[in-house]
C-alpha cells in the first residue's frame, strides 16, 4: 500500500507504518476493537486478517471455516 494513504487515514501510528511487527500488532488491535473502520479504510487488509484469524468480528462469526486435523 502507498505510505501516503496509511498516513492519511490515521488508523496507524508512525511506528505502525514504519515497523512490520508494530503494524501487525496494530492491525490485530484494530481488527477486534474497530473492525468496521478497518474494513472501510482497508477492505483487502480486513479480508486477509479475517482469513488468517478465522473470525469476522463485524458479523460476530467466530469460526468461518472449521479446521480439520489431518
Amino acid at each position: 500500500m502507498c505510505e501516503e494513504k496509511w498516513k492519511l487515514c490515521q488508523l496507524f501510528s508512525d511506528q505502525g507504518i514504519n515497523n512490520f511487527q508494530e503494524c501487525w500488532a496494530e492491525c490485530a488491535e484494530l481488527f477486534f476493537e474497530n473492525p468496521a473502520e478497518l474494513n472501510q479504510e482497508y477492505p483487502d487488509l480486513y479480508t486477509a486478517i479475517k482469513a488468517i484469524l478465522n473470525q469476522d468480528p463485524i458479523h460476530k462469526i467466530k469460526i468461518l471455516q472449521p479446521v480439520s486435523a489431518a
